[in-house]
C-alpha cells in the first residue's frame, strides 16, 4: 500500500503553483484526504465528489456546494440526445420523453441511461418500460438497473457505459 501511495504523491508533484492536476480517487476519499492534506501545498484545491455529505464533515471541508438538477428544457435536450440524436423529441414521442425525464429525477447520468436504454425502441416497448420504472420508483437506482438489465437487447445497457 505505501509504494502505490509514494507513487500517487509523485504524481501530484507540481512544478509550478500555476499547473493543476486532475485524480479519480474511488472509494474511502474523504478519508483518503483527511490523512494525506500535508501532501498537498497550502491553497492546494481540492475536490469531493460524494453523495454522502460525512464525508464531507468528516474531511472537514471548507466550502460545500450541492449540484442542483437540470431544467425541464435541459433535461429533456439532454434525455433527446441521448434517445434520438437530436436536440429534440420527434412529436409522437414528446410525452414518454417527458415522463421518462421525471423518473430520472432531472438527474444527468440518470437521464443519459434512460436515453441510451430507450433509443431505438418502438413506441409500444417506451411504454411498457416507463410503467415499470414508475412502479420501482420508490425504490433505489438498483432497482432500476435490474429492470434494464433484464432486456433483452442487453447491448443498449452496455452501450451506454461505452459514452
Amino acid at each position: 500500500m505505501d509504494r502505490h501511495l509514494r507513487a500517487f504523491h509523485e504524481l501530484l508533484a507540481l512544478d509550478s503553483d500555476k499547473e493543476v492536476r486532475t485524480v479519480g480517487i474511488w472509494g474511502c476519499a474523504g478519508q483518503w484526504i483527511k490523512e494525506y492534506a500535508n501532501w498537498f501545498a497550502p491553497g492546494s484545491r481540492i475536490i469531493l465528489i460524494t453523495q454522502d455529505k460525512s464525508v464531507l464533515e468528516e474531511s472537514e471541508v471548507n466550502h460545500v456546494y450541492e449540484v442542483g438538477s437540470l431544467r425541464y428544457d435541459e433535461a429533456l435536450q439532454l434525455f433527446s440526445r441521448f434517445a434520438f440524436r437530436q436536440p429534440y423529441p420527434p412529436p409522437e414521442f414528446e410525452r414518454l420523453s417527458v415522463r421518462a425525464v421525471q423518473l430520472a429525477g432531472f438527474l444527468p447520468m440518470a437521464i443519459r441511461l434512460f436515453g441510451s436504454f430507450l433509443t431505438g425502441r418502438g413506441k409500444e416497448e417506451w411504454e411498457a418500460t416507463l410503467l415499470k420504472l414508475s412502479a420501482k420508483q420508490s425504490k433505489e437506482a438498483v432497482e432500476v438497473w435490474k429492470i434494464m438489465e433484464a432486456s433483452e437487447d442487453e447491448h443498449i445497457v452496455e452501450a451506454s457505459s461505452q459514452r
